[in-house]
């Protein structure tokens, strides 16, 4: 599926729950999008070389478009508004353990940040040039696409009760094929 439709999905599934505001109460803004742990290796002294390995540095950092865009937006809101709401999914693995970790010291509201059993969290392995450039660049973001099913993010915004990390509320879960 292209990412305009993927997009065009979620933004039909938003809109009609955006325009009533009793559907998520007391939130400045509602973000629906990746978090990801970005894994990010760039090269010391000698550029990357296909088929071996150079001495560099290697990083695991927070990412996905919607974390970077919940983390900039609970910077920009003021402490007299309500924090953003993340509604997004996360595996019950380490990487998913580290990402909610991180996500508690930013000023969010992550009741919708729903971890799945049996998932793997959503990883990006980028391997740099010497210069800084992407070289190469892994995606595995299957739990986002297999799981962000319309149904579950209905449920996420119209549920009245936190999901608390647990799973989604009322067995919303889907398994998109």
């Amino acid at each position: 599926m292209s990412s305009t439709l993927t997009a065009q999905r979620r933004l039909s599934v938003l809109c009609p729950h955006l325009t009533s505001a009793h559907e998520i109460p007391n939130h400045a803004a509602v973000v629906l999008g990746g978090v990801v742990l970005d894994i990010q290796a760039k090269p010391g002294q000698v550029d990357v070389q296909r088929g071996t390995s150079v001495p560099g540095q290697v990083r695991q950092v927070p990412g996905g478009v919607g974390r970077n865009i919940a983390d900039g937006l609970s910077q920009l809101v003021t402490h007299s508004c309500p924090p953003p709401l993340l509604i997004s999914v996360l595996g019950d693995d380490a990487a998913g353990r580290l990402l909610r970790t991180e996500l508690s010291k930013l000023r969010l509201d992550l009741t919708r940040l729903v971890t799945l059993p049996r998932v793997v969290t959503p990883c990006v392995s980028a391997v740099m040039d010497k210069s800084g450039e992407v070289a190469a660049c892994v995606a595995d973001v299957a739990a986002l696409e297999q799981h962000m099913a319309p149904e579950l993010v209905k449920q996420l915004l119209c549920s009245s009760t936190a999901s608390k990390g647990a799973g989604p509320p009322g067995g919303a879960l889907q398994r998109r094929s």
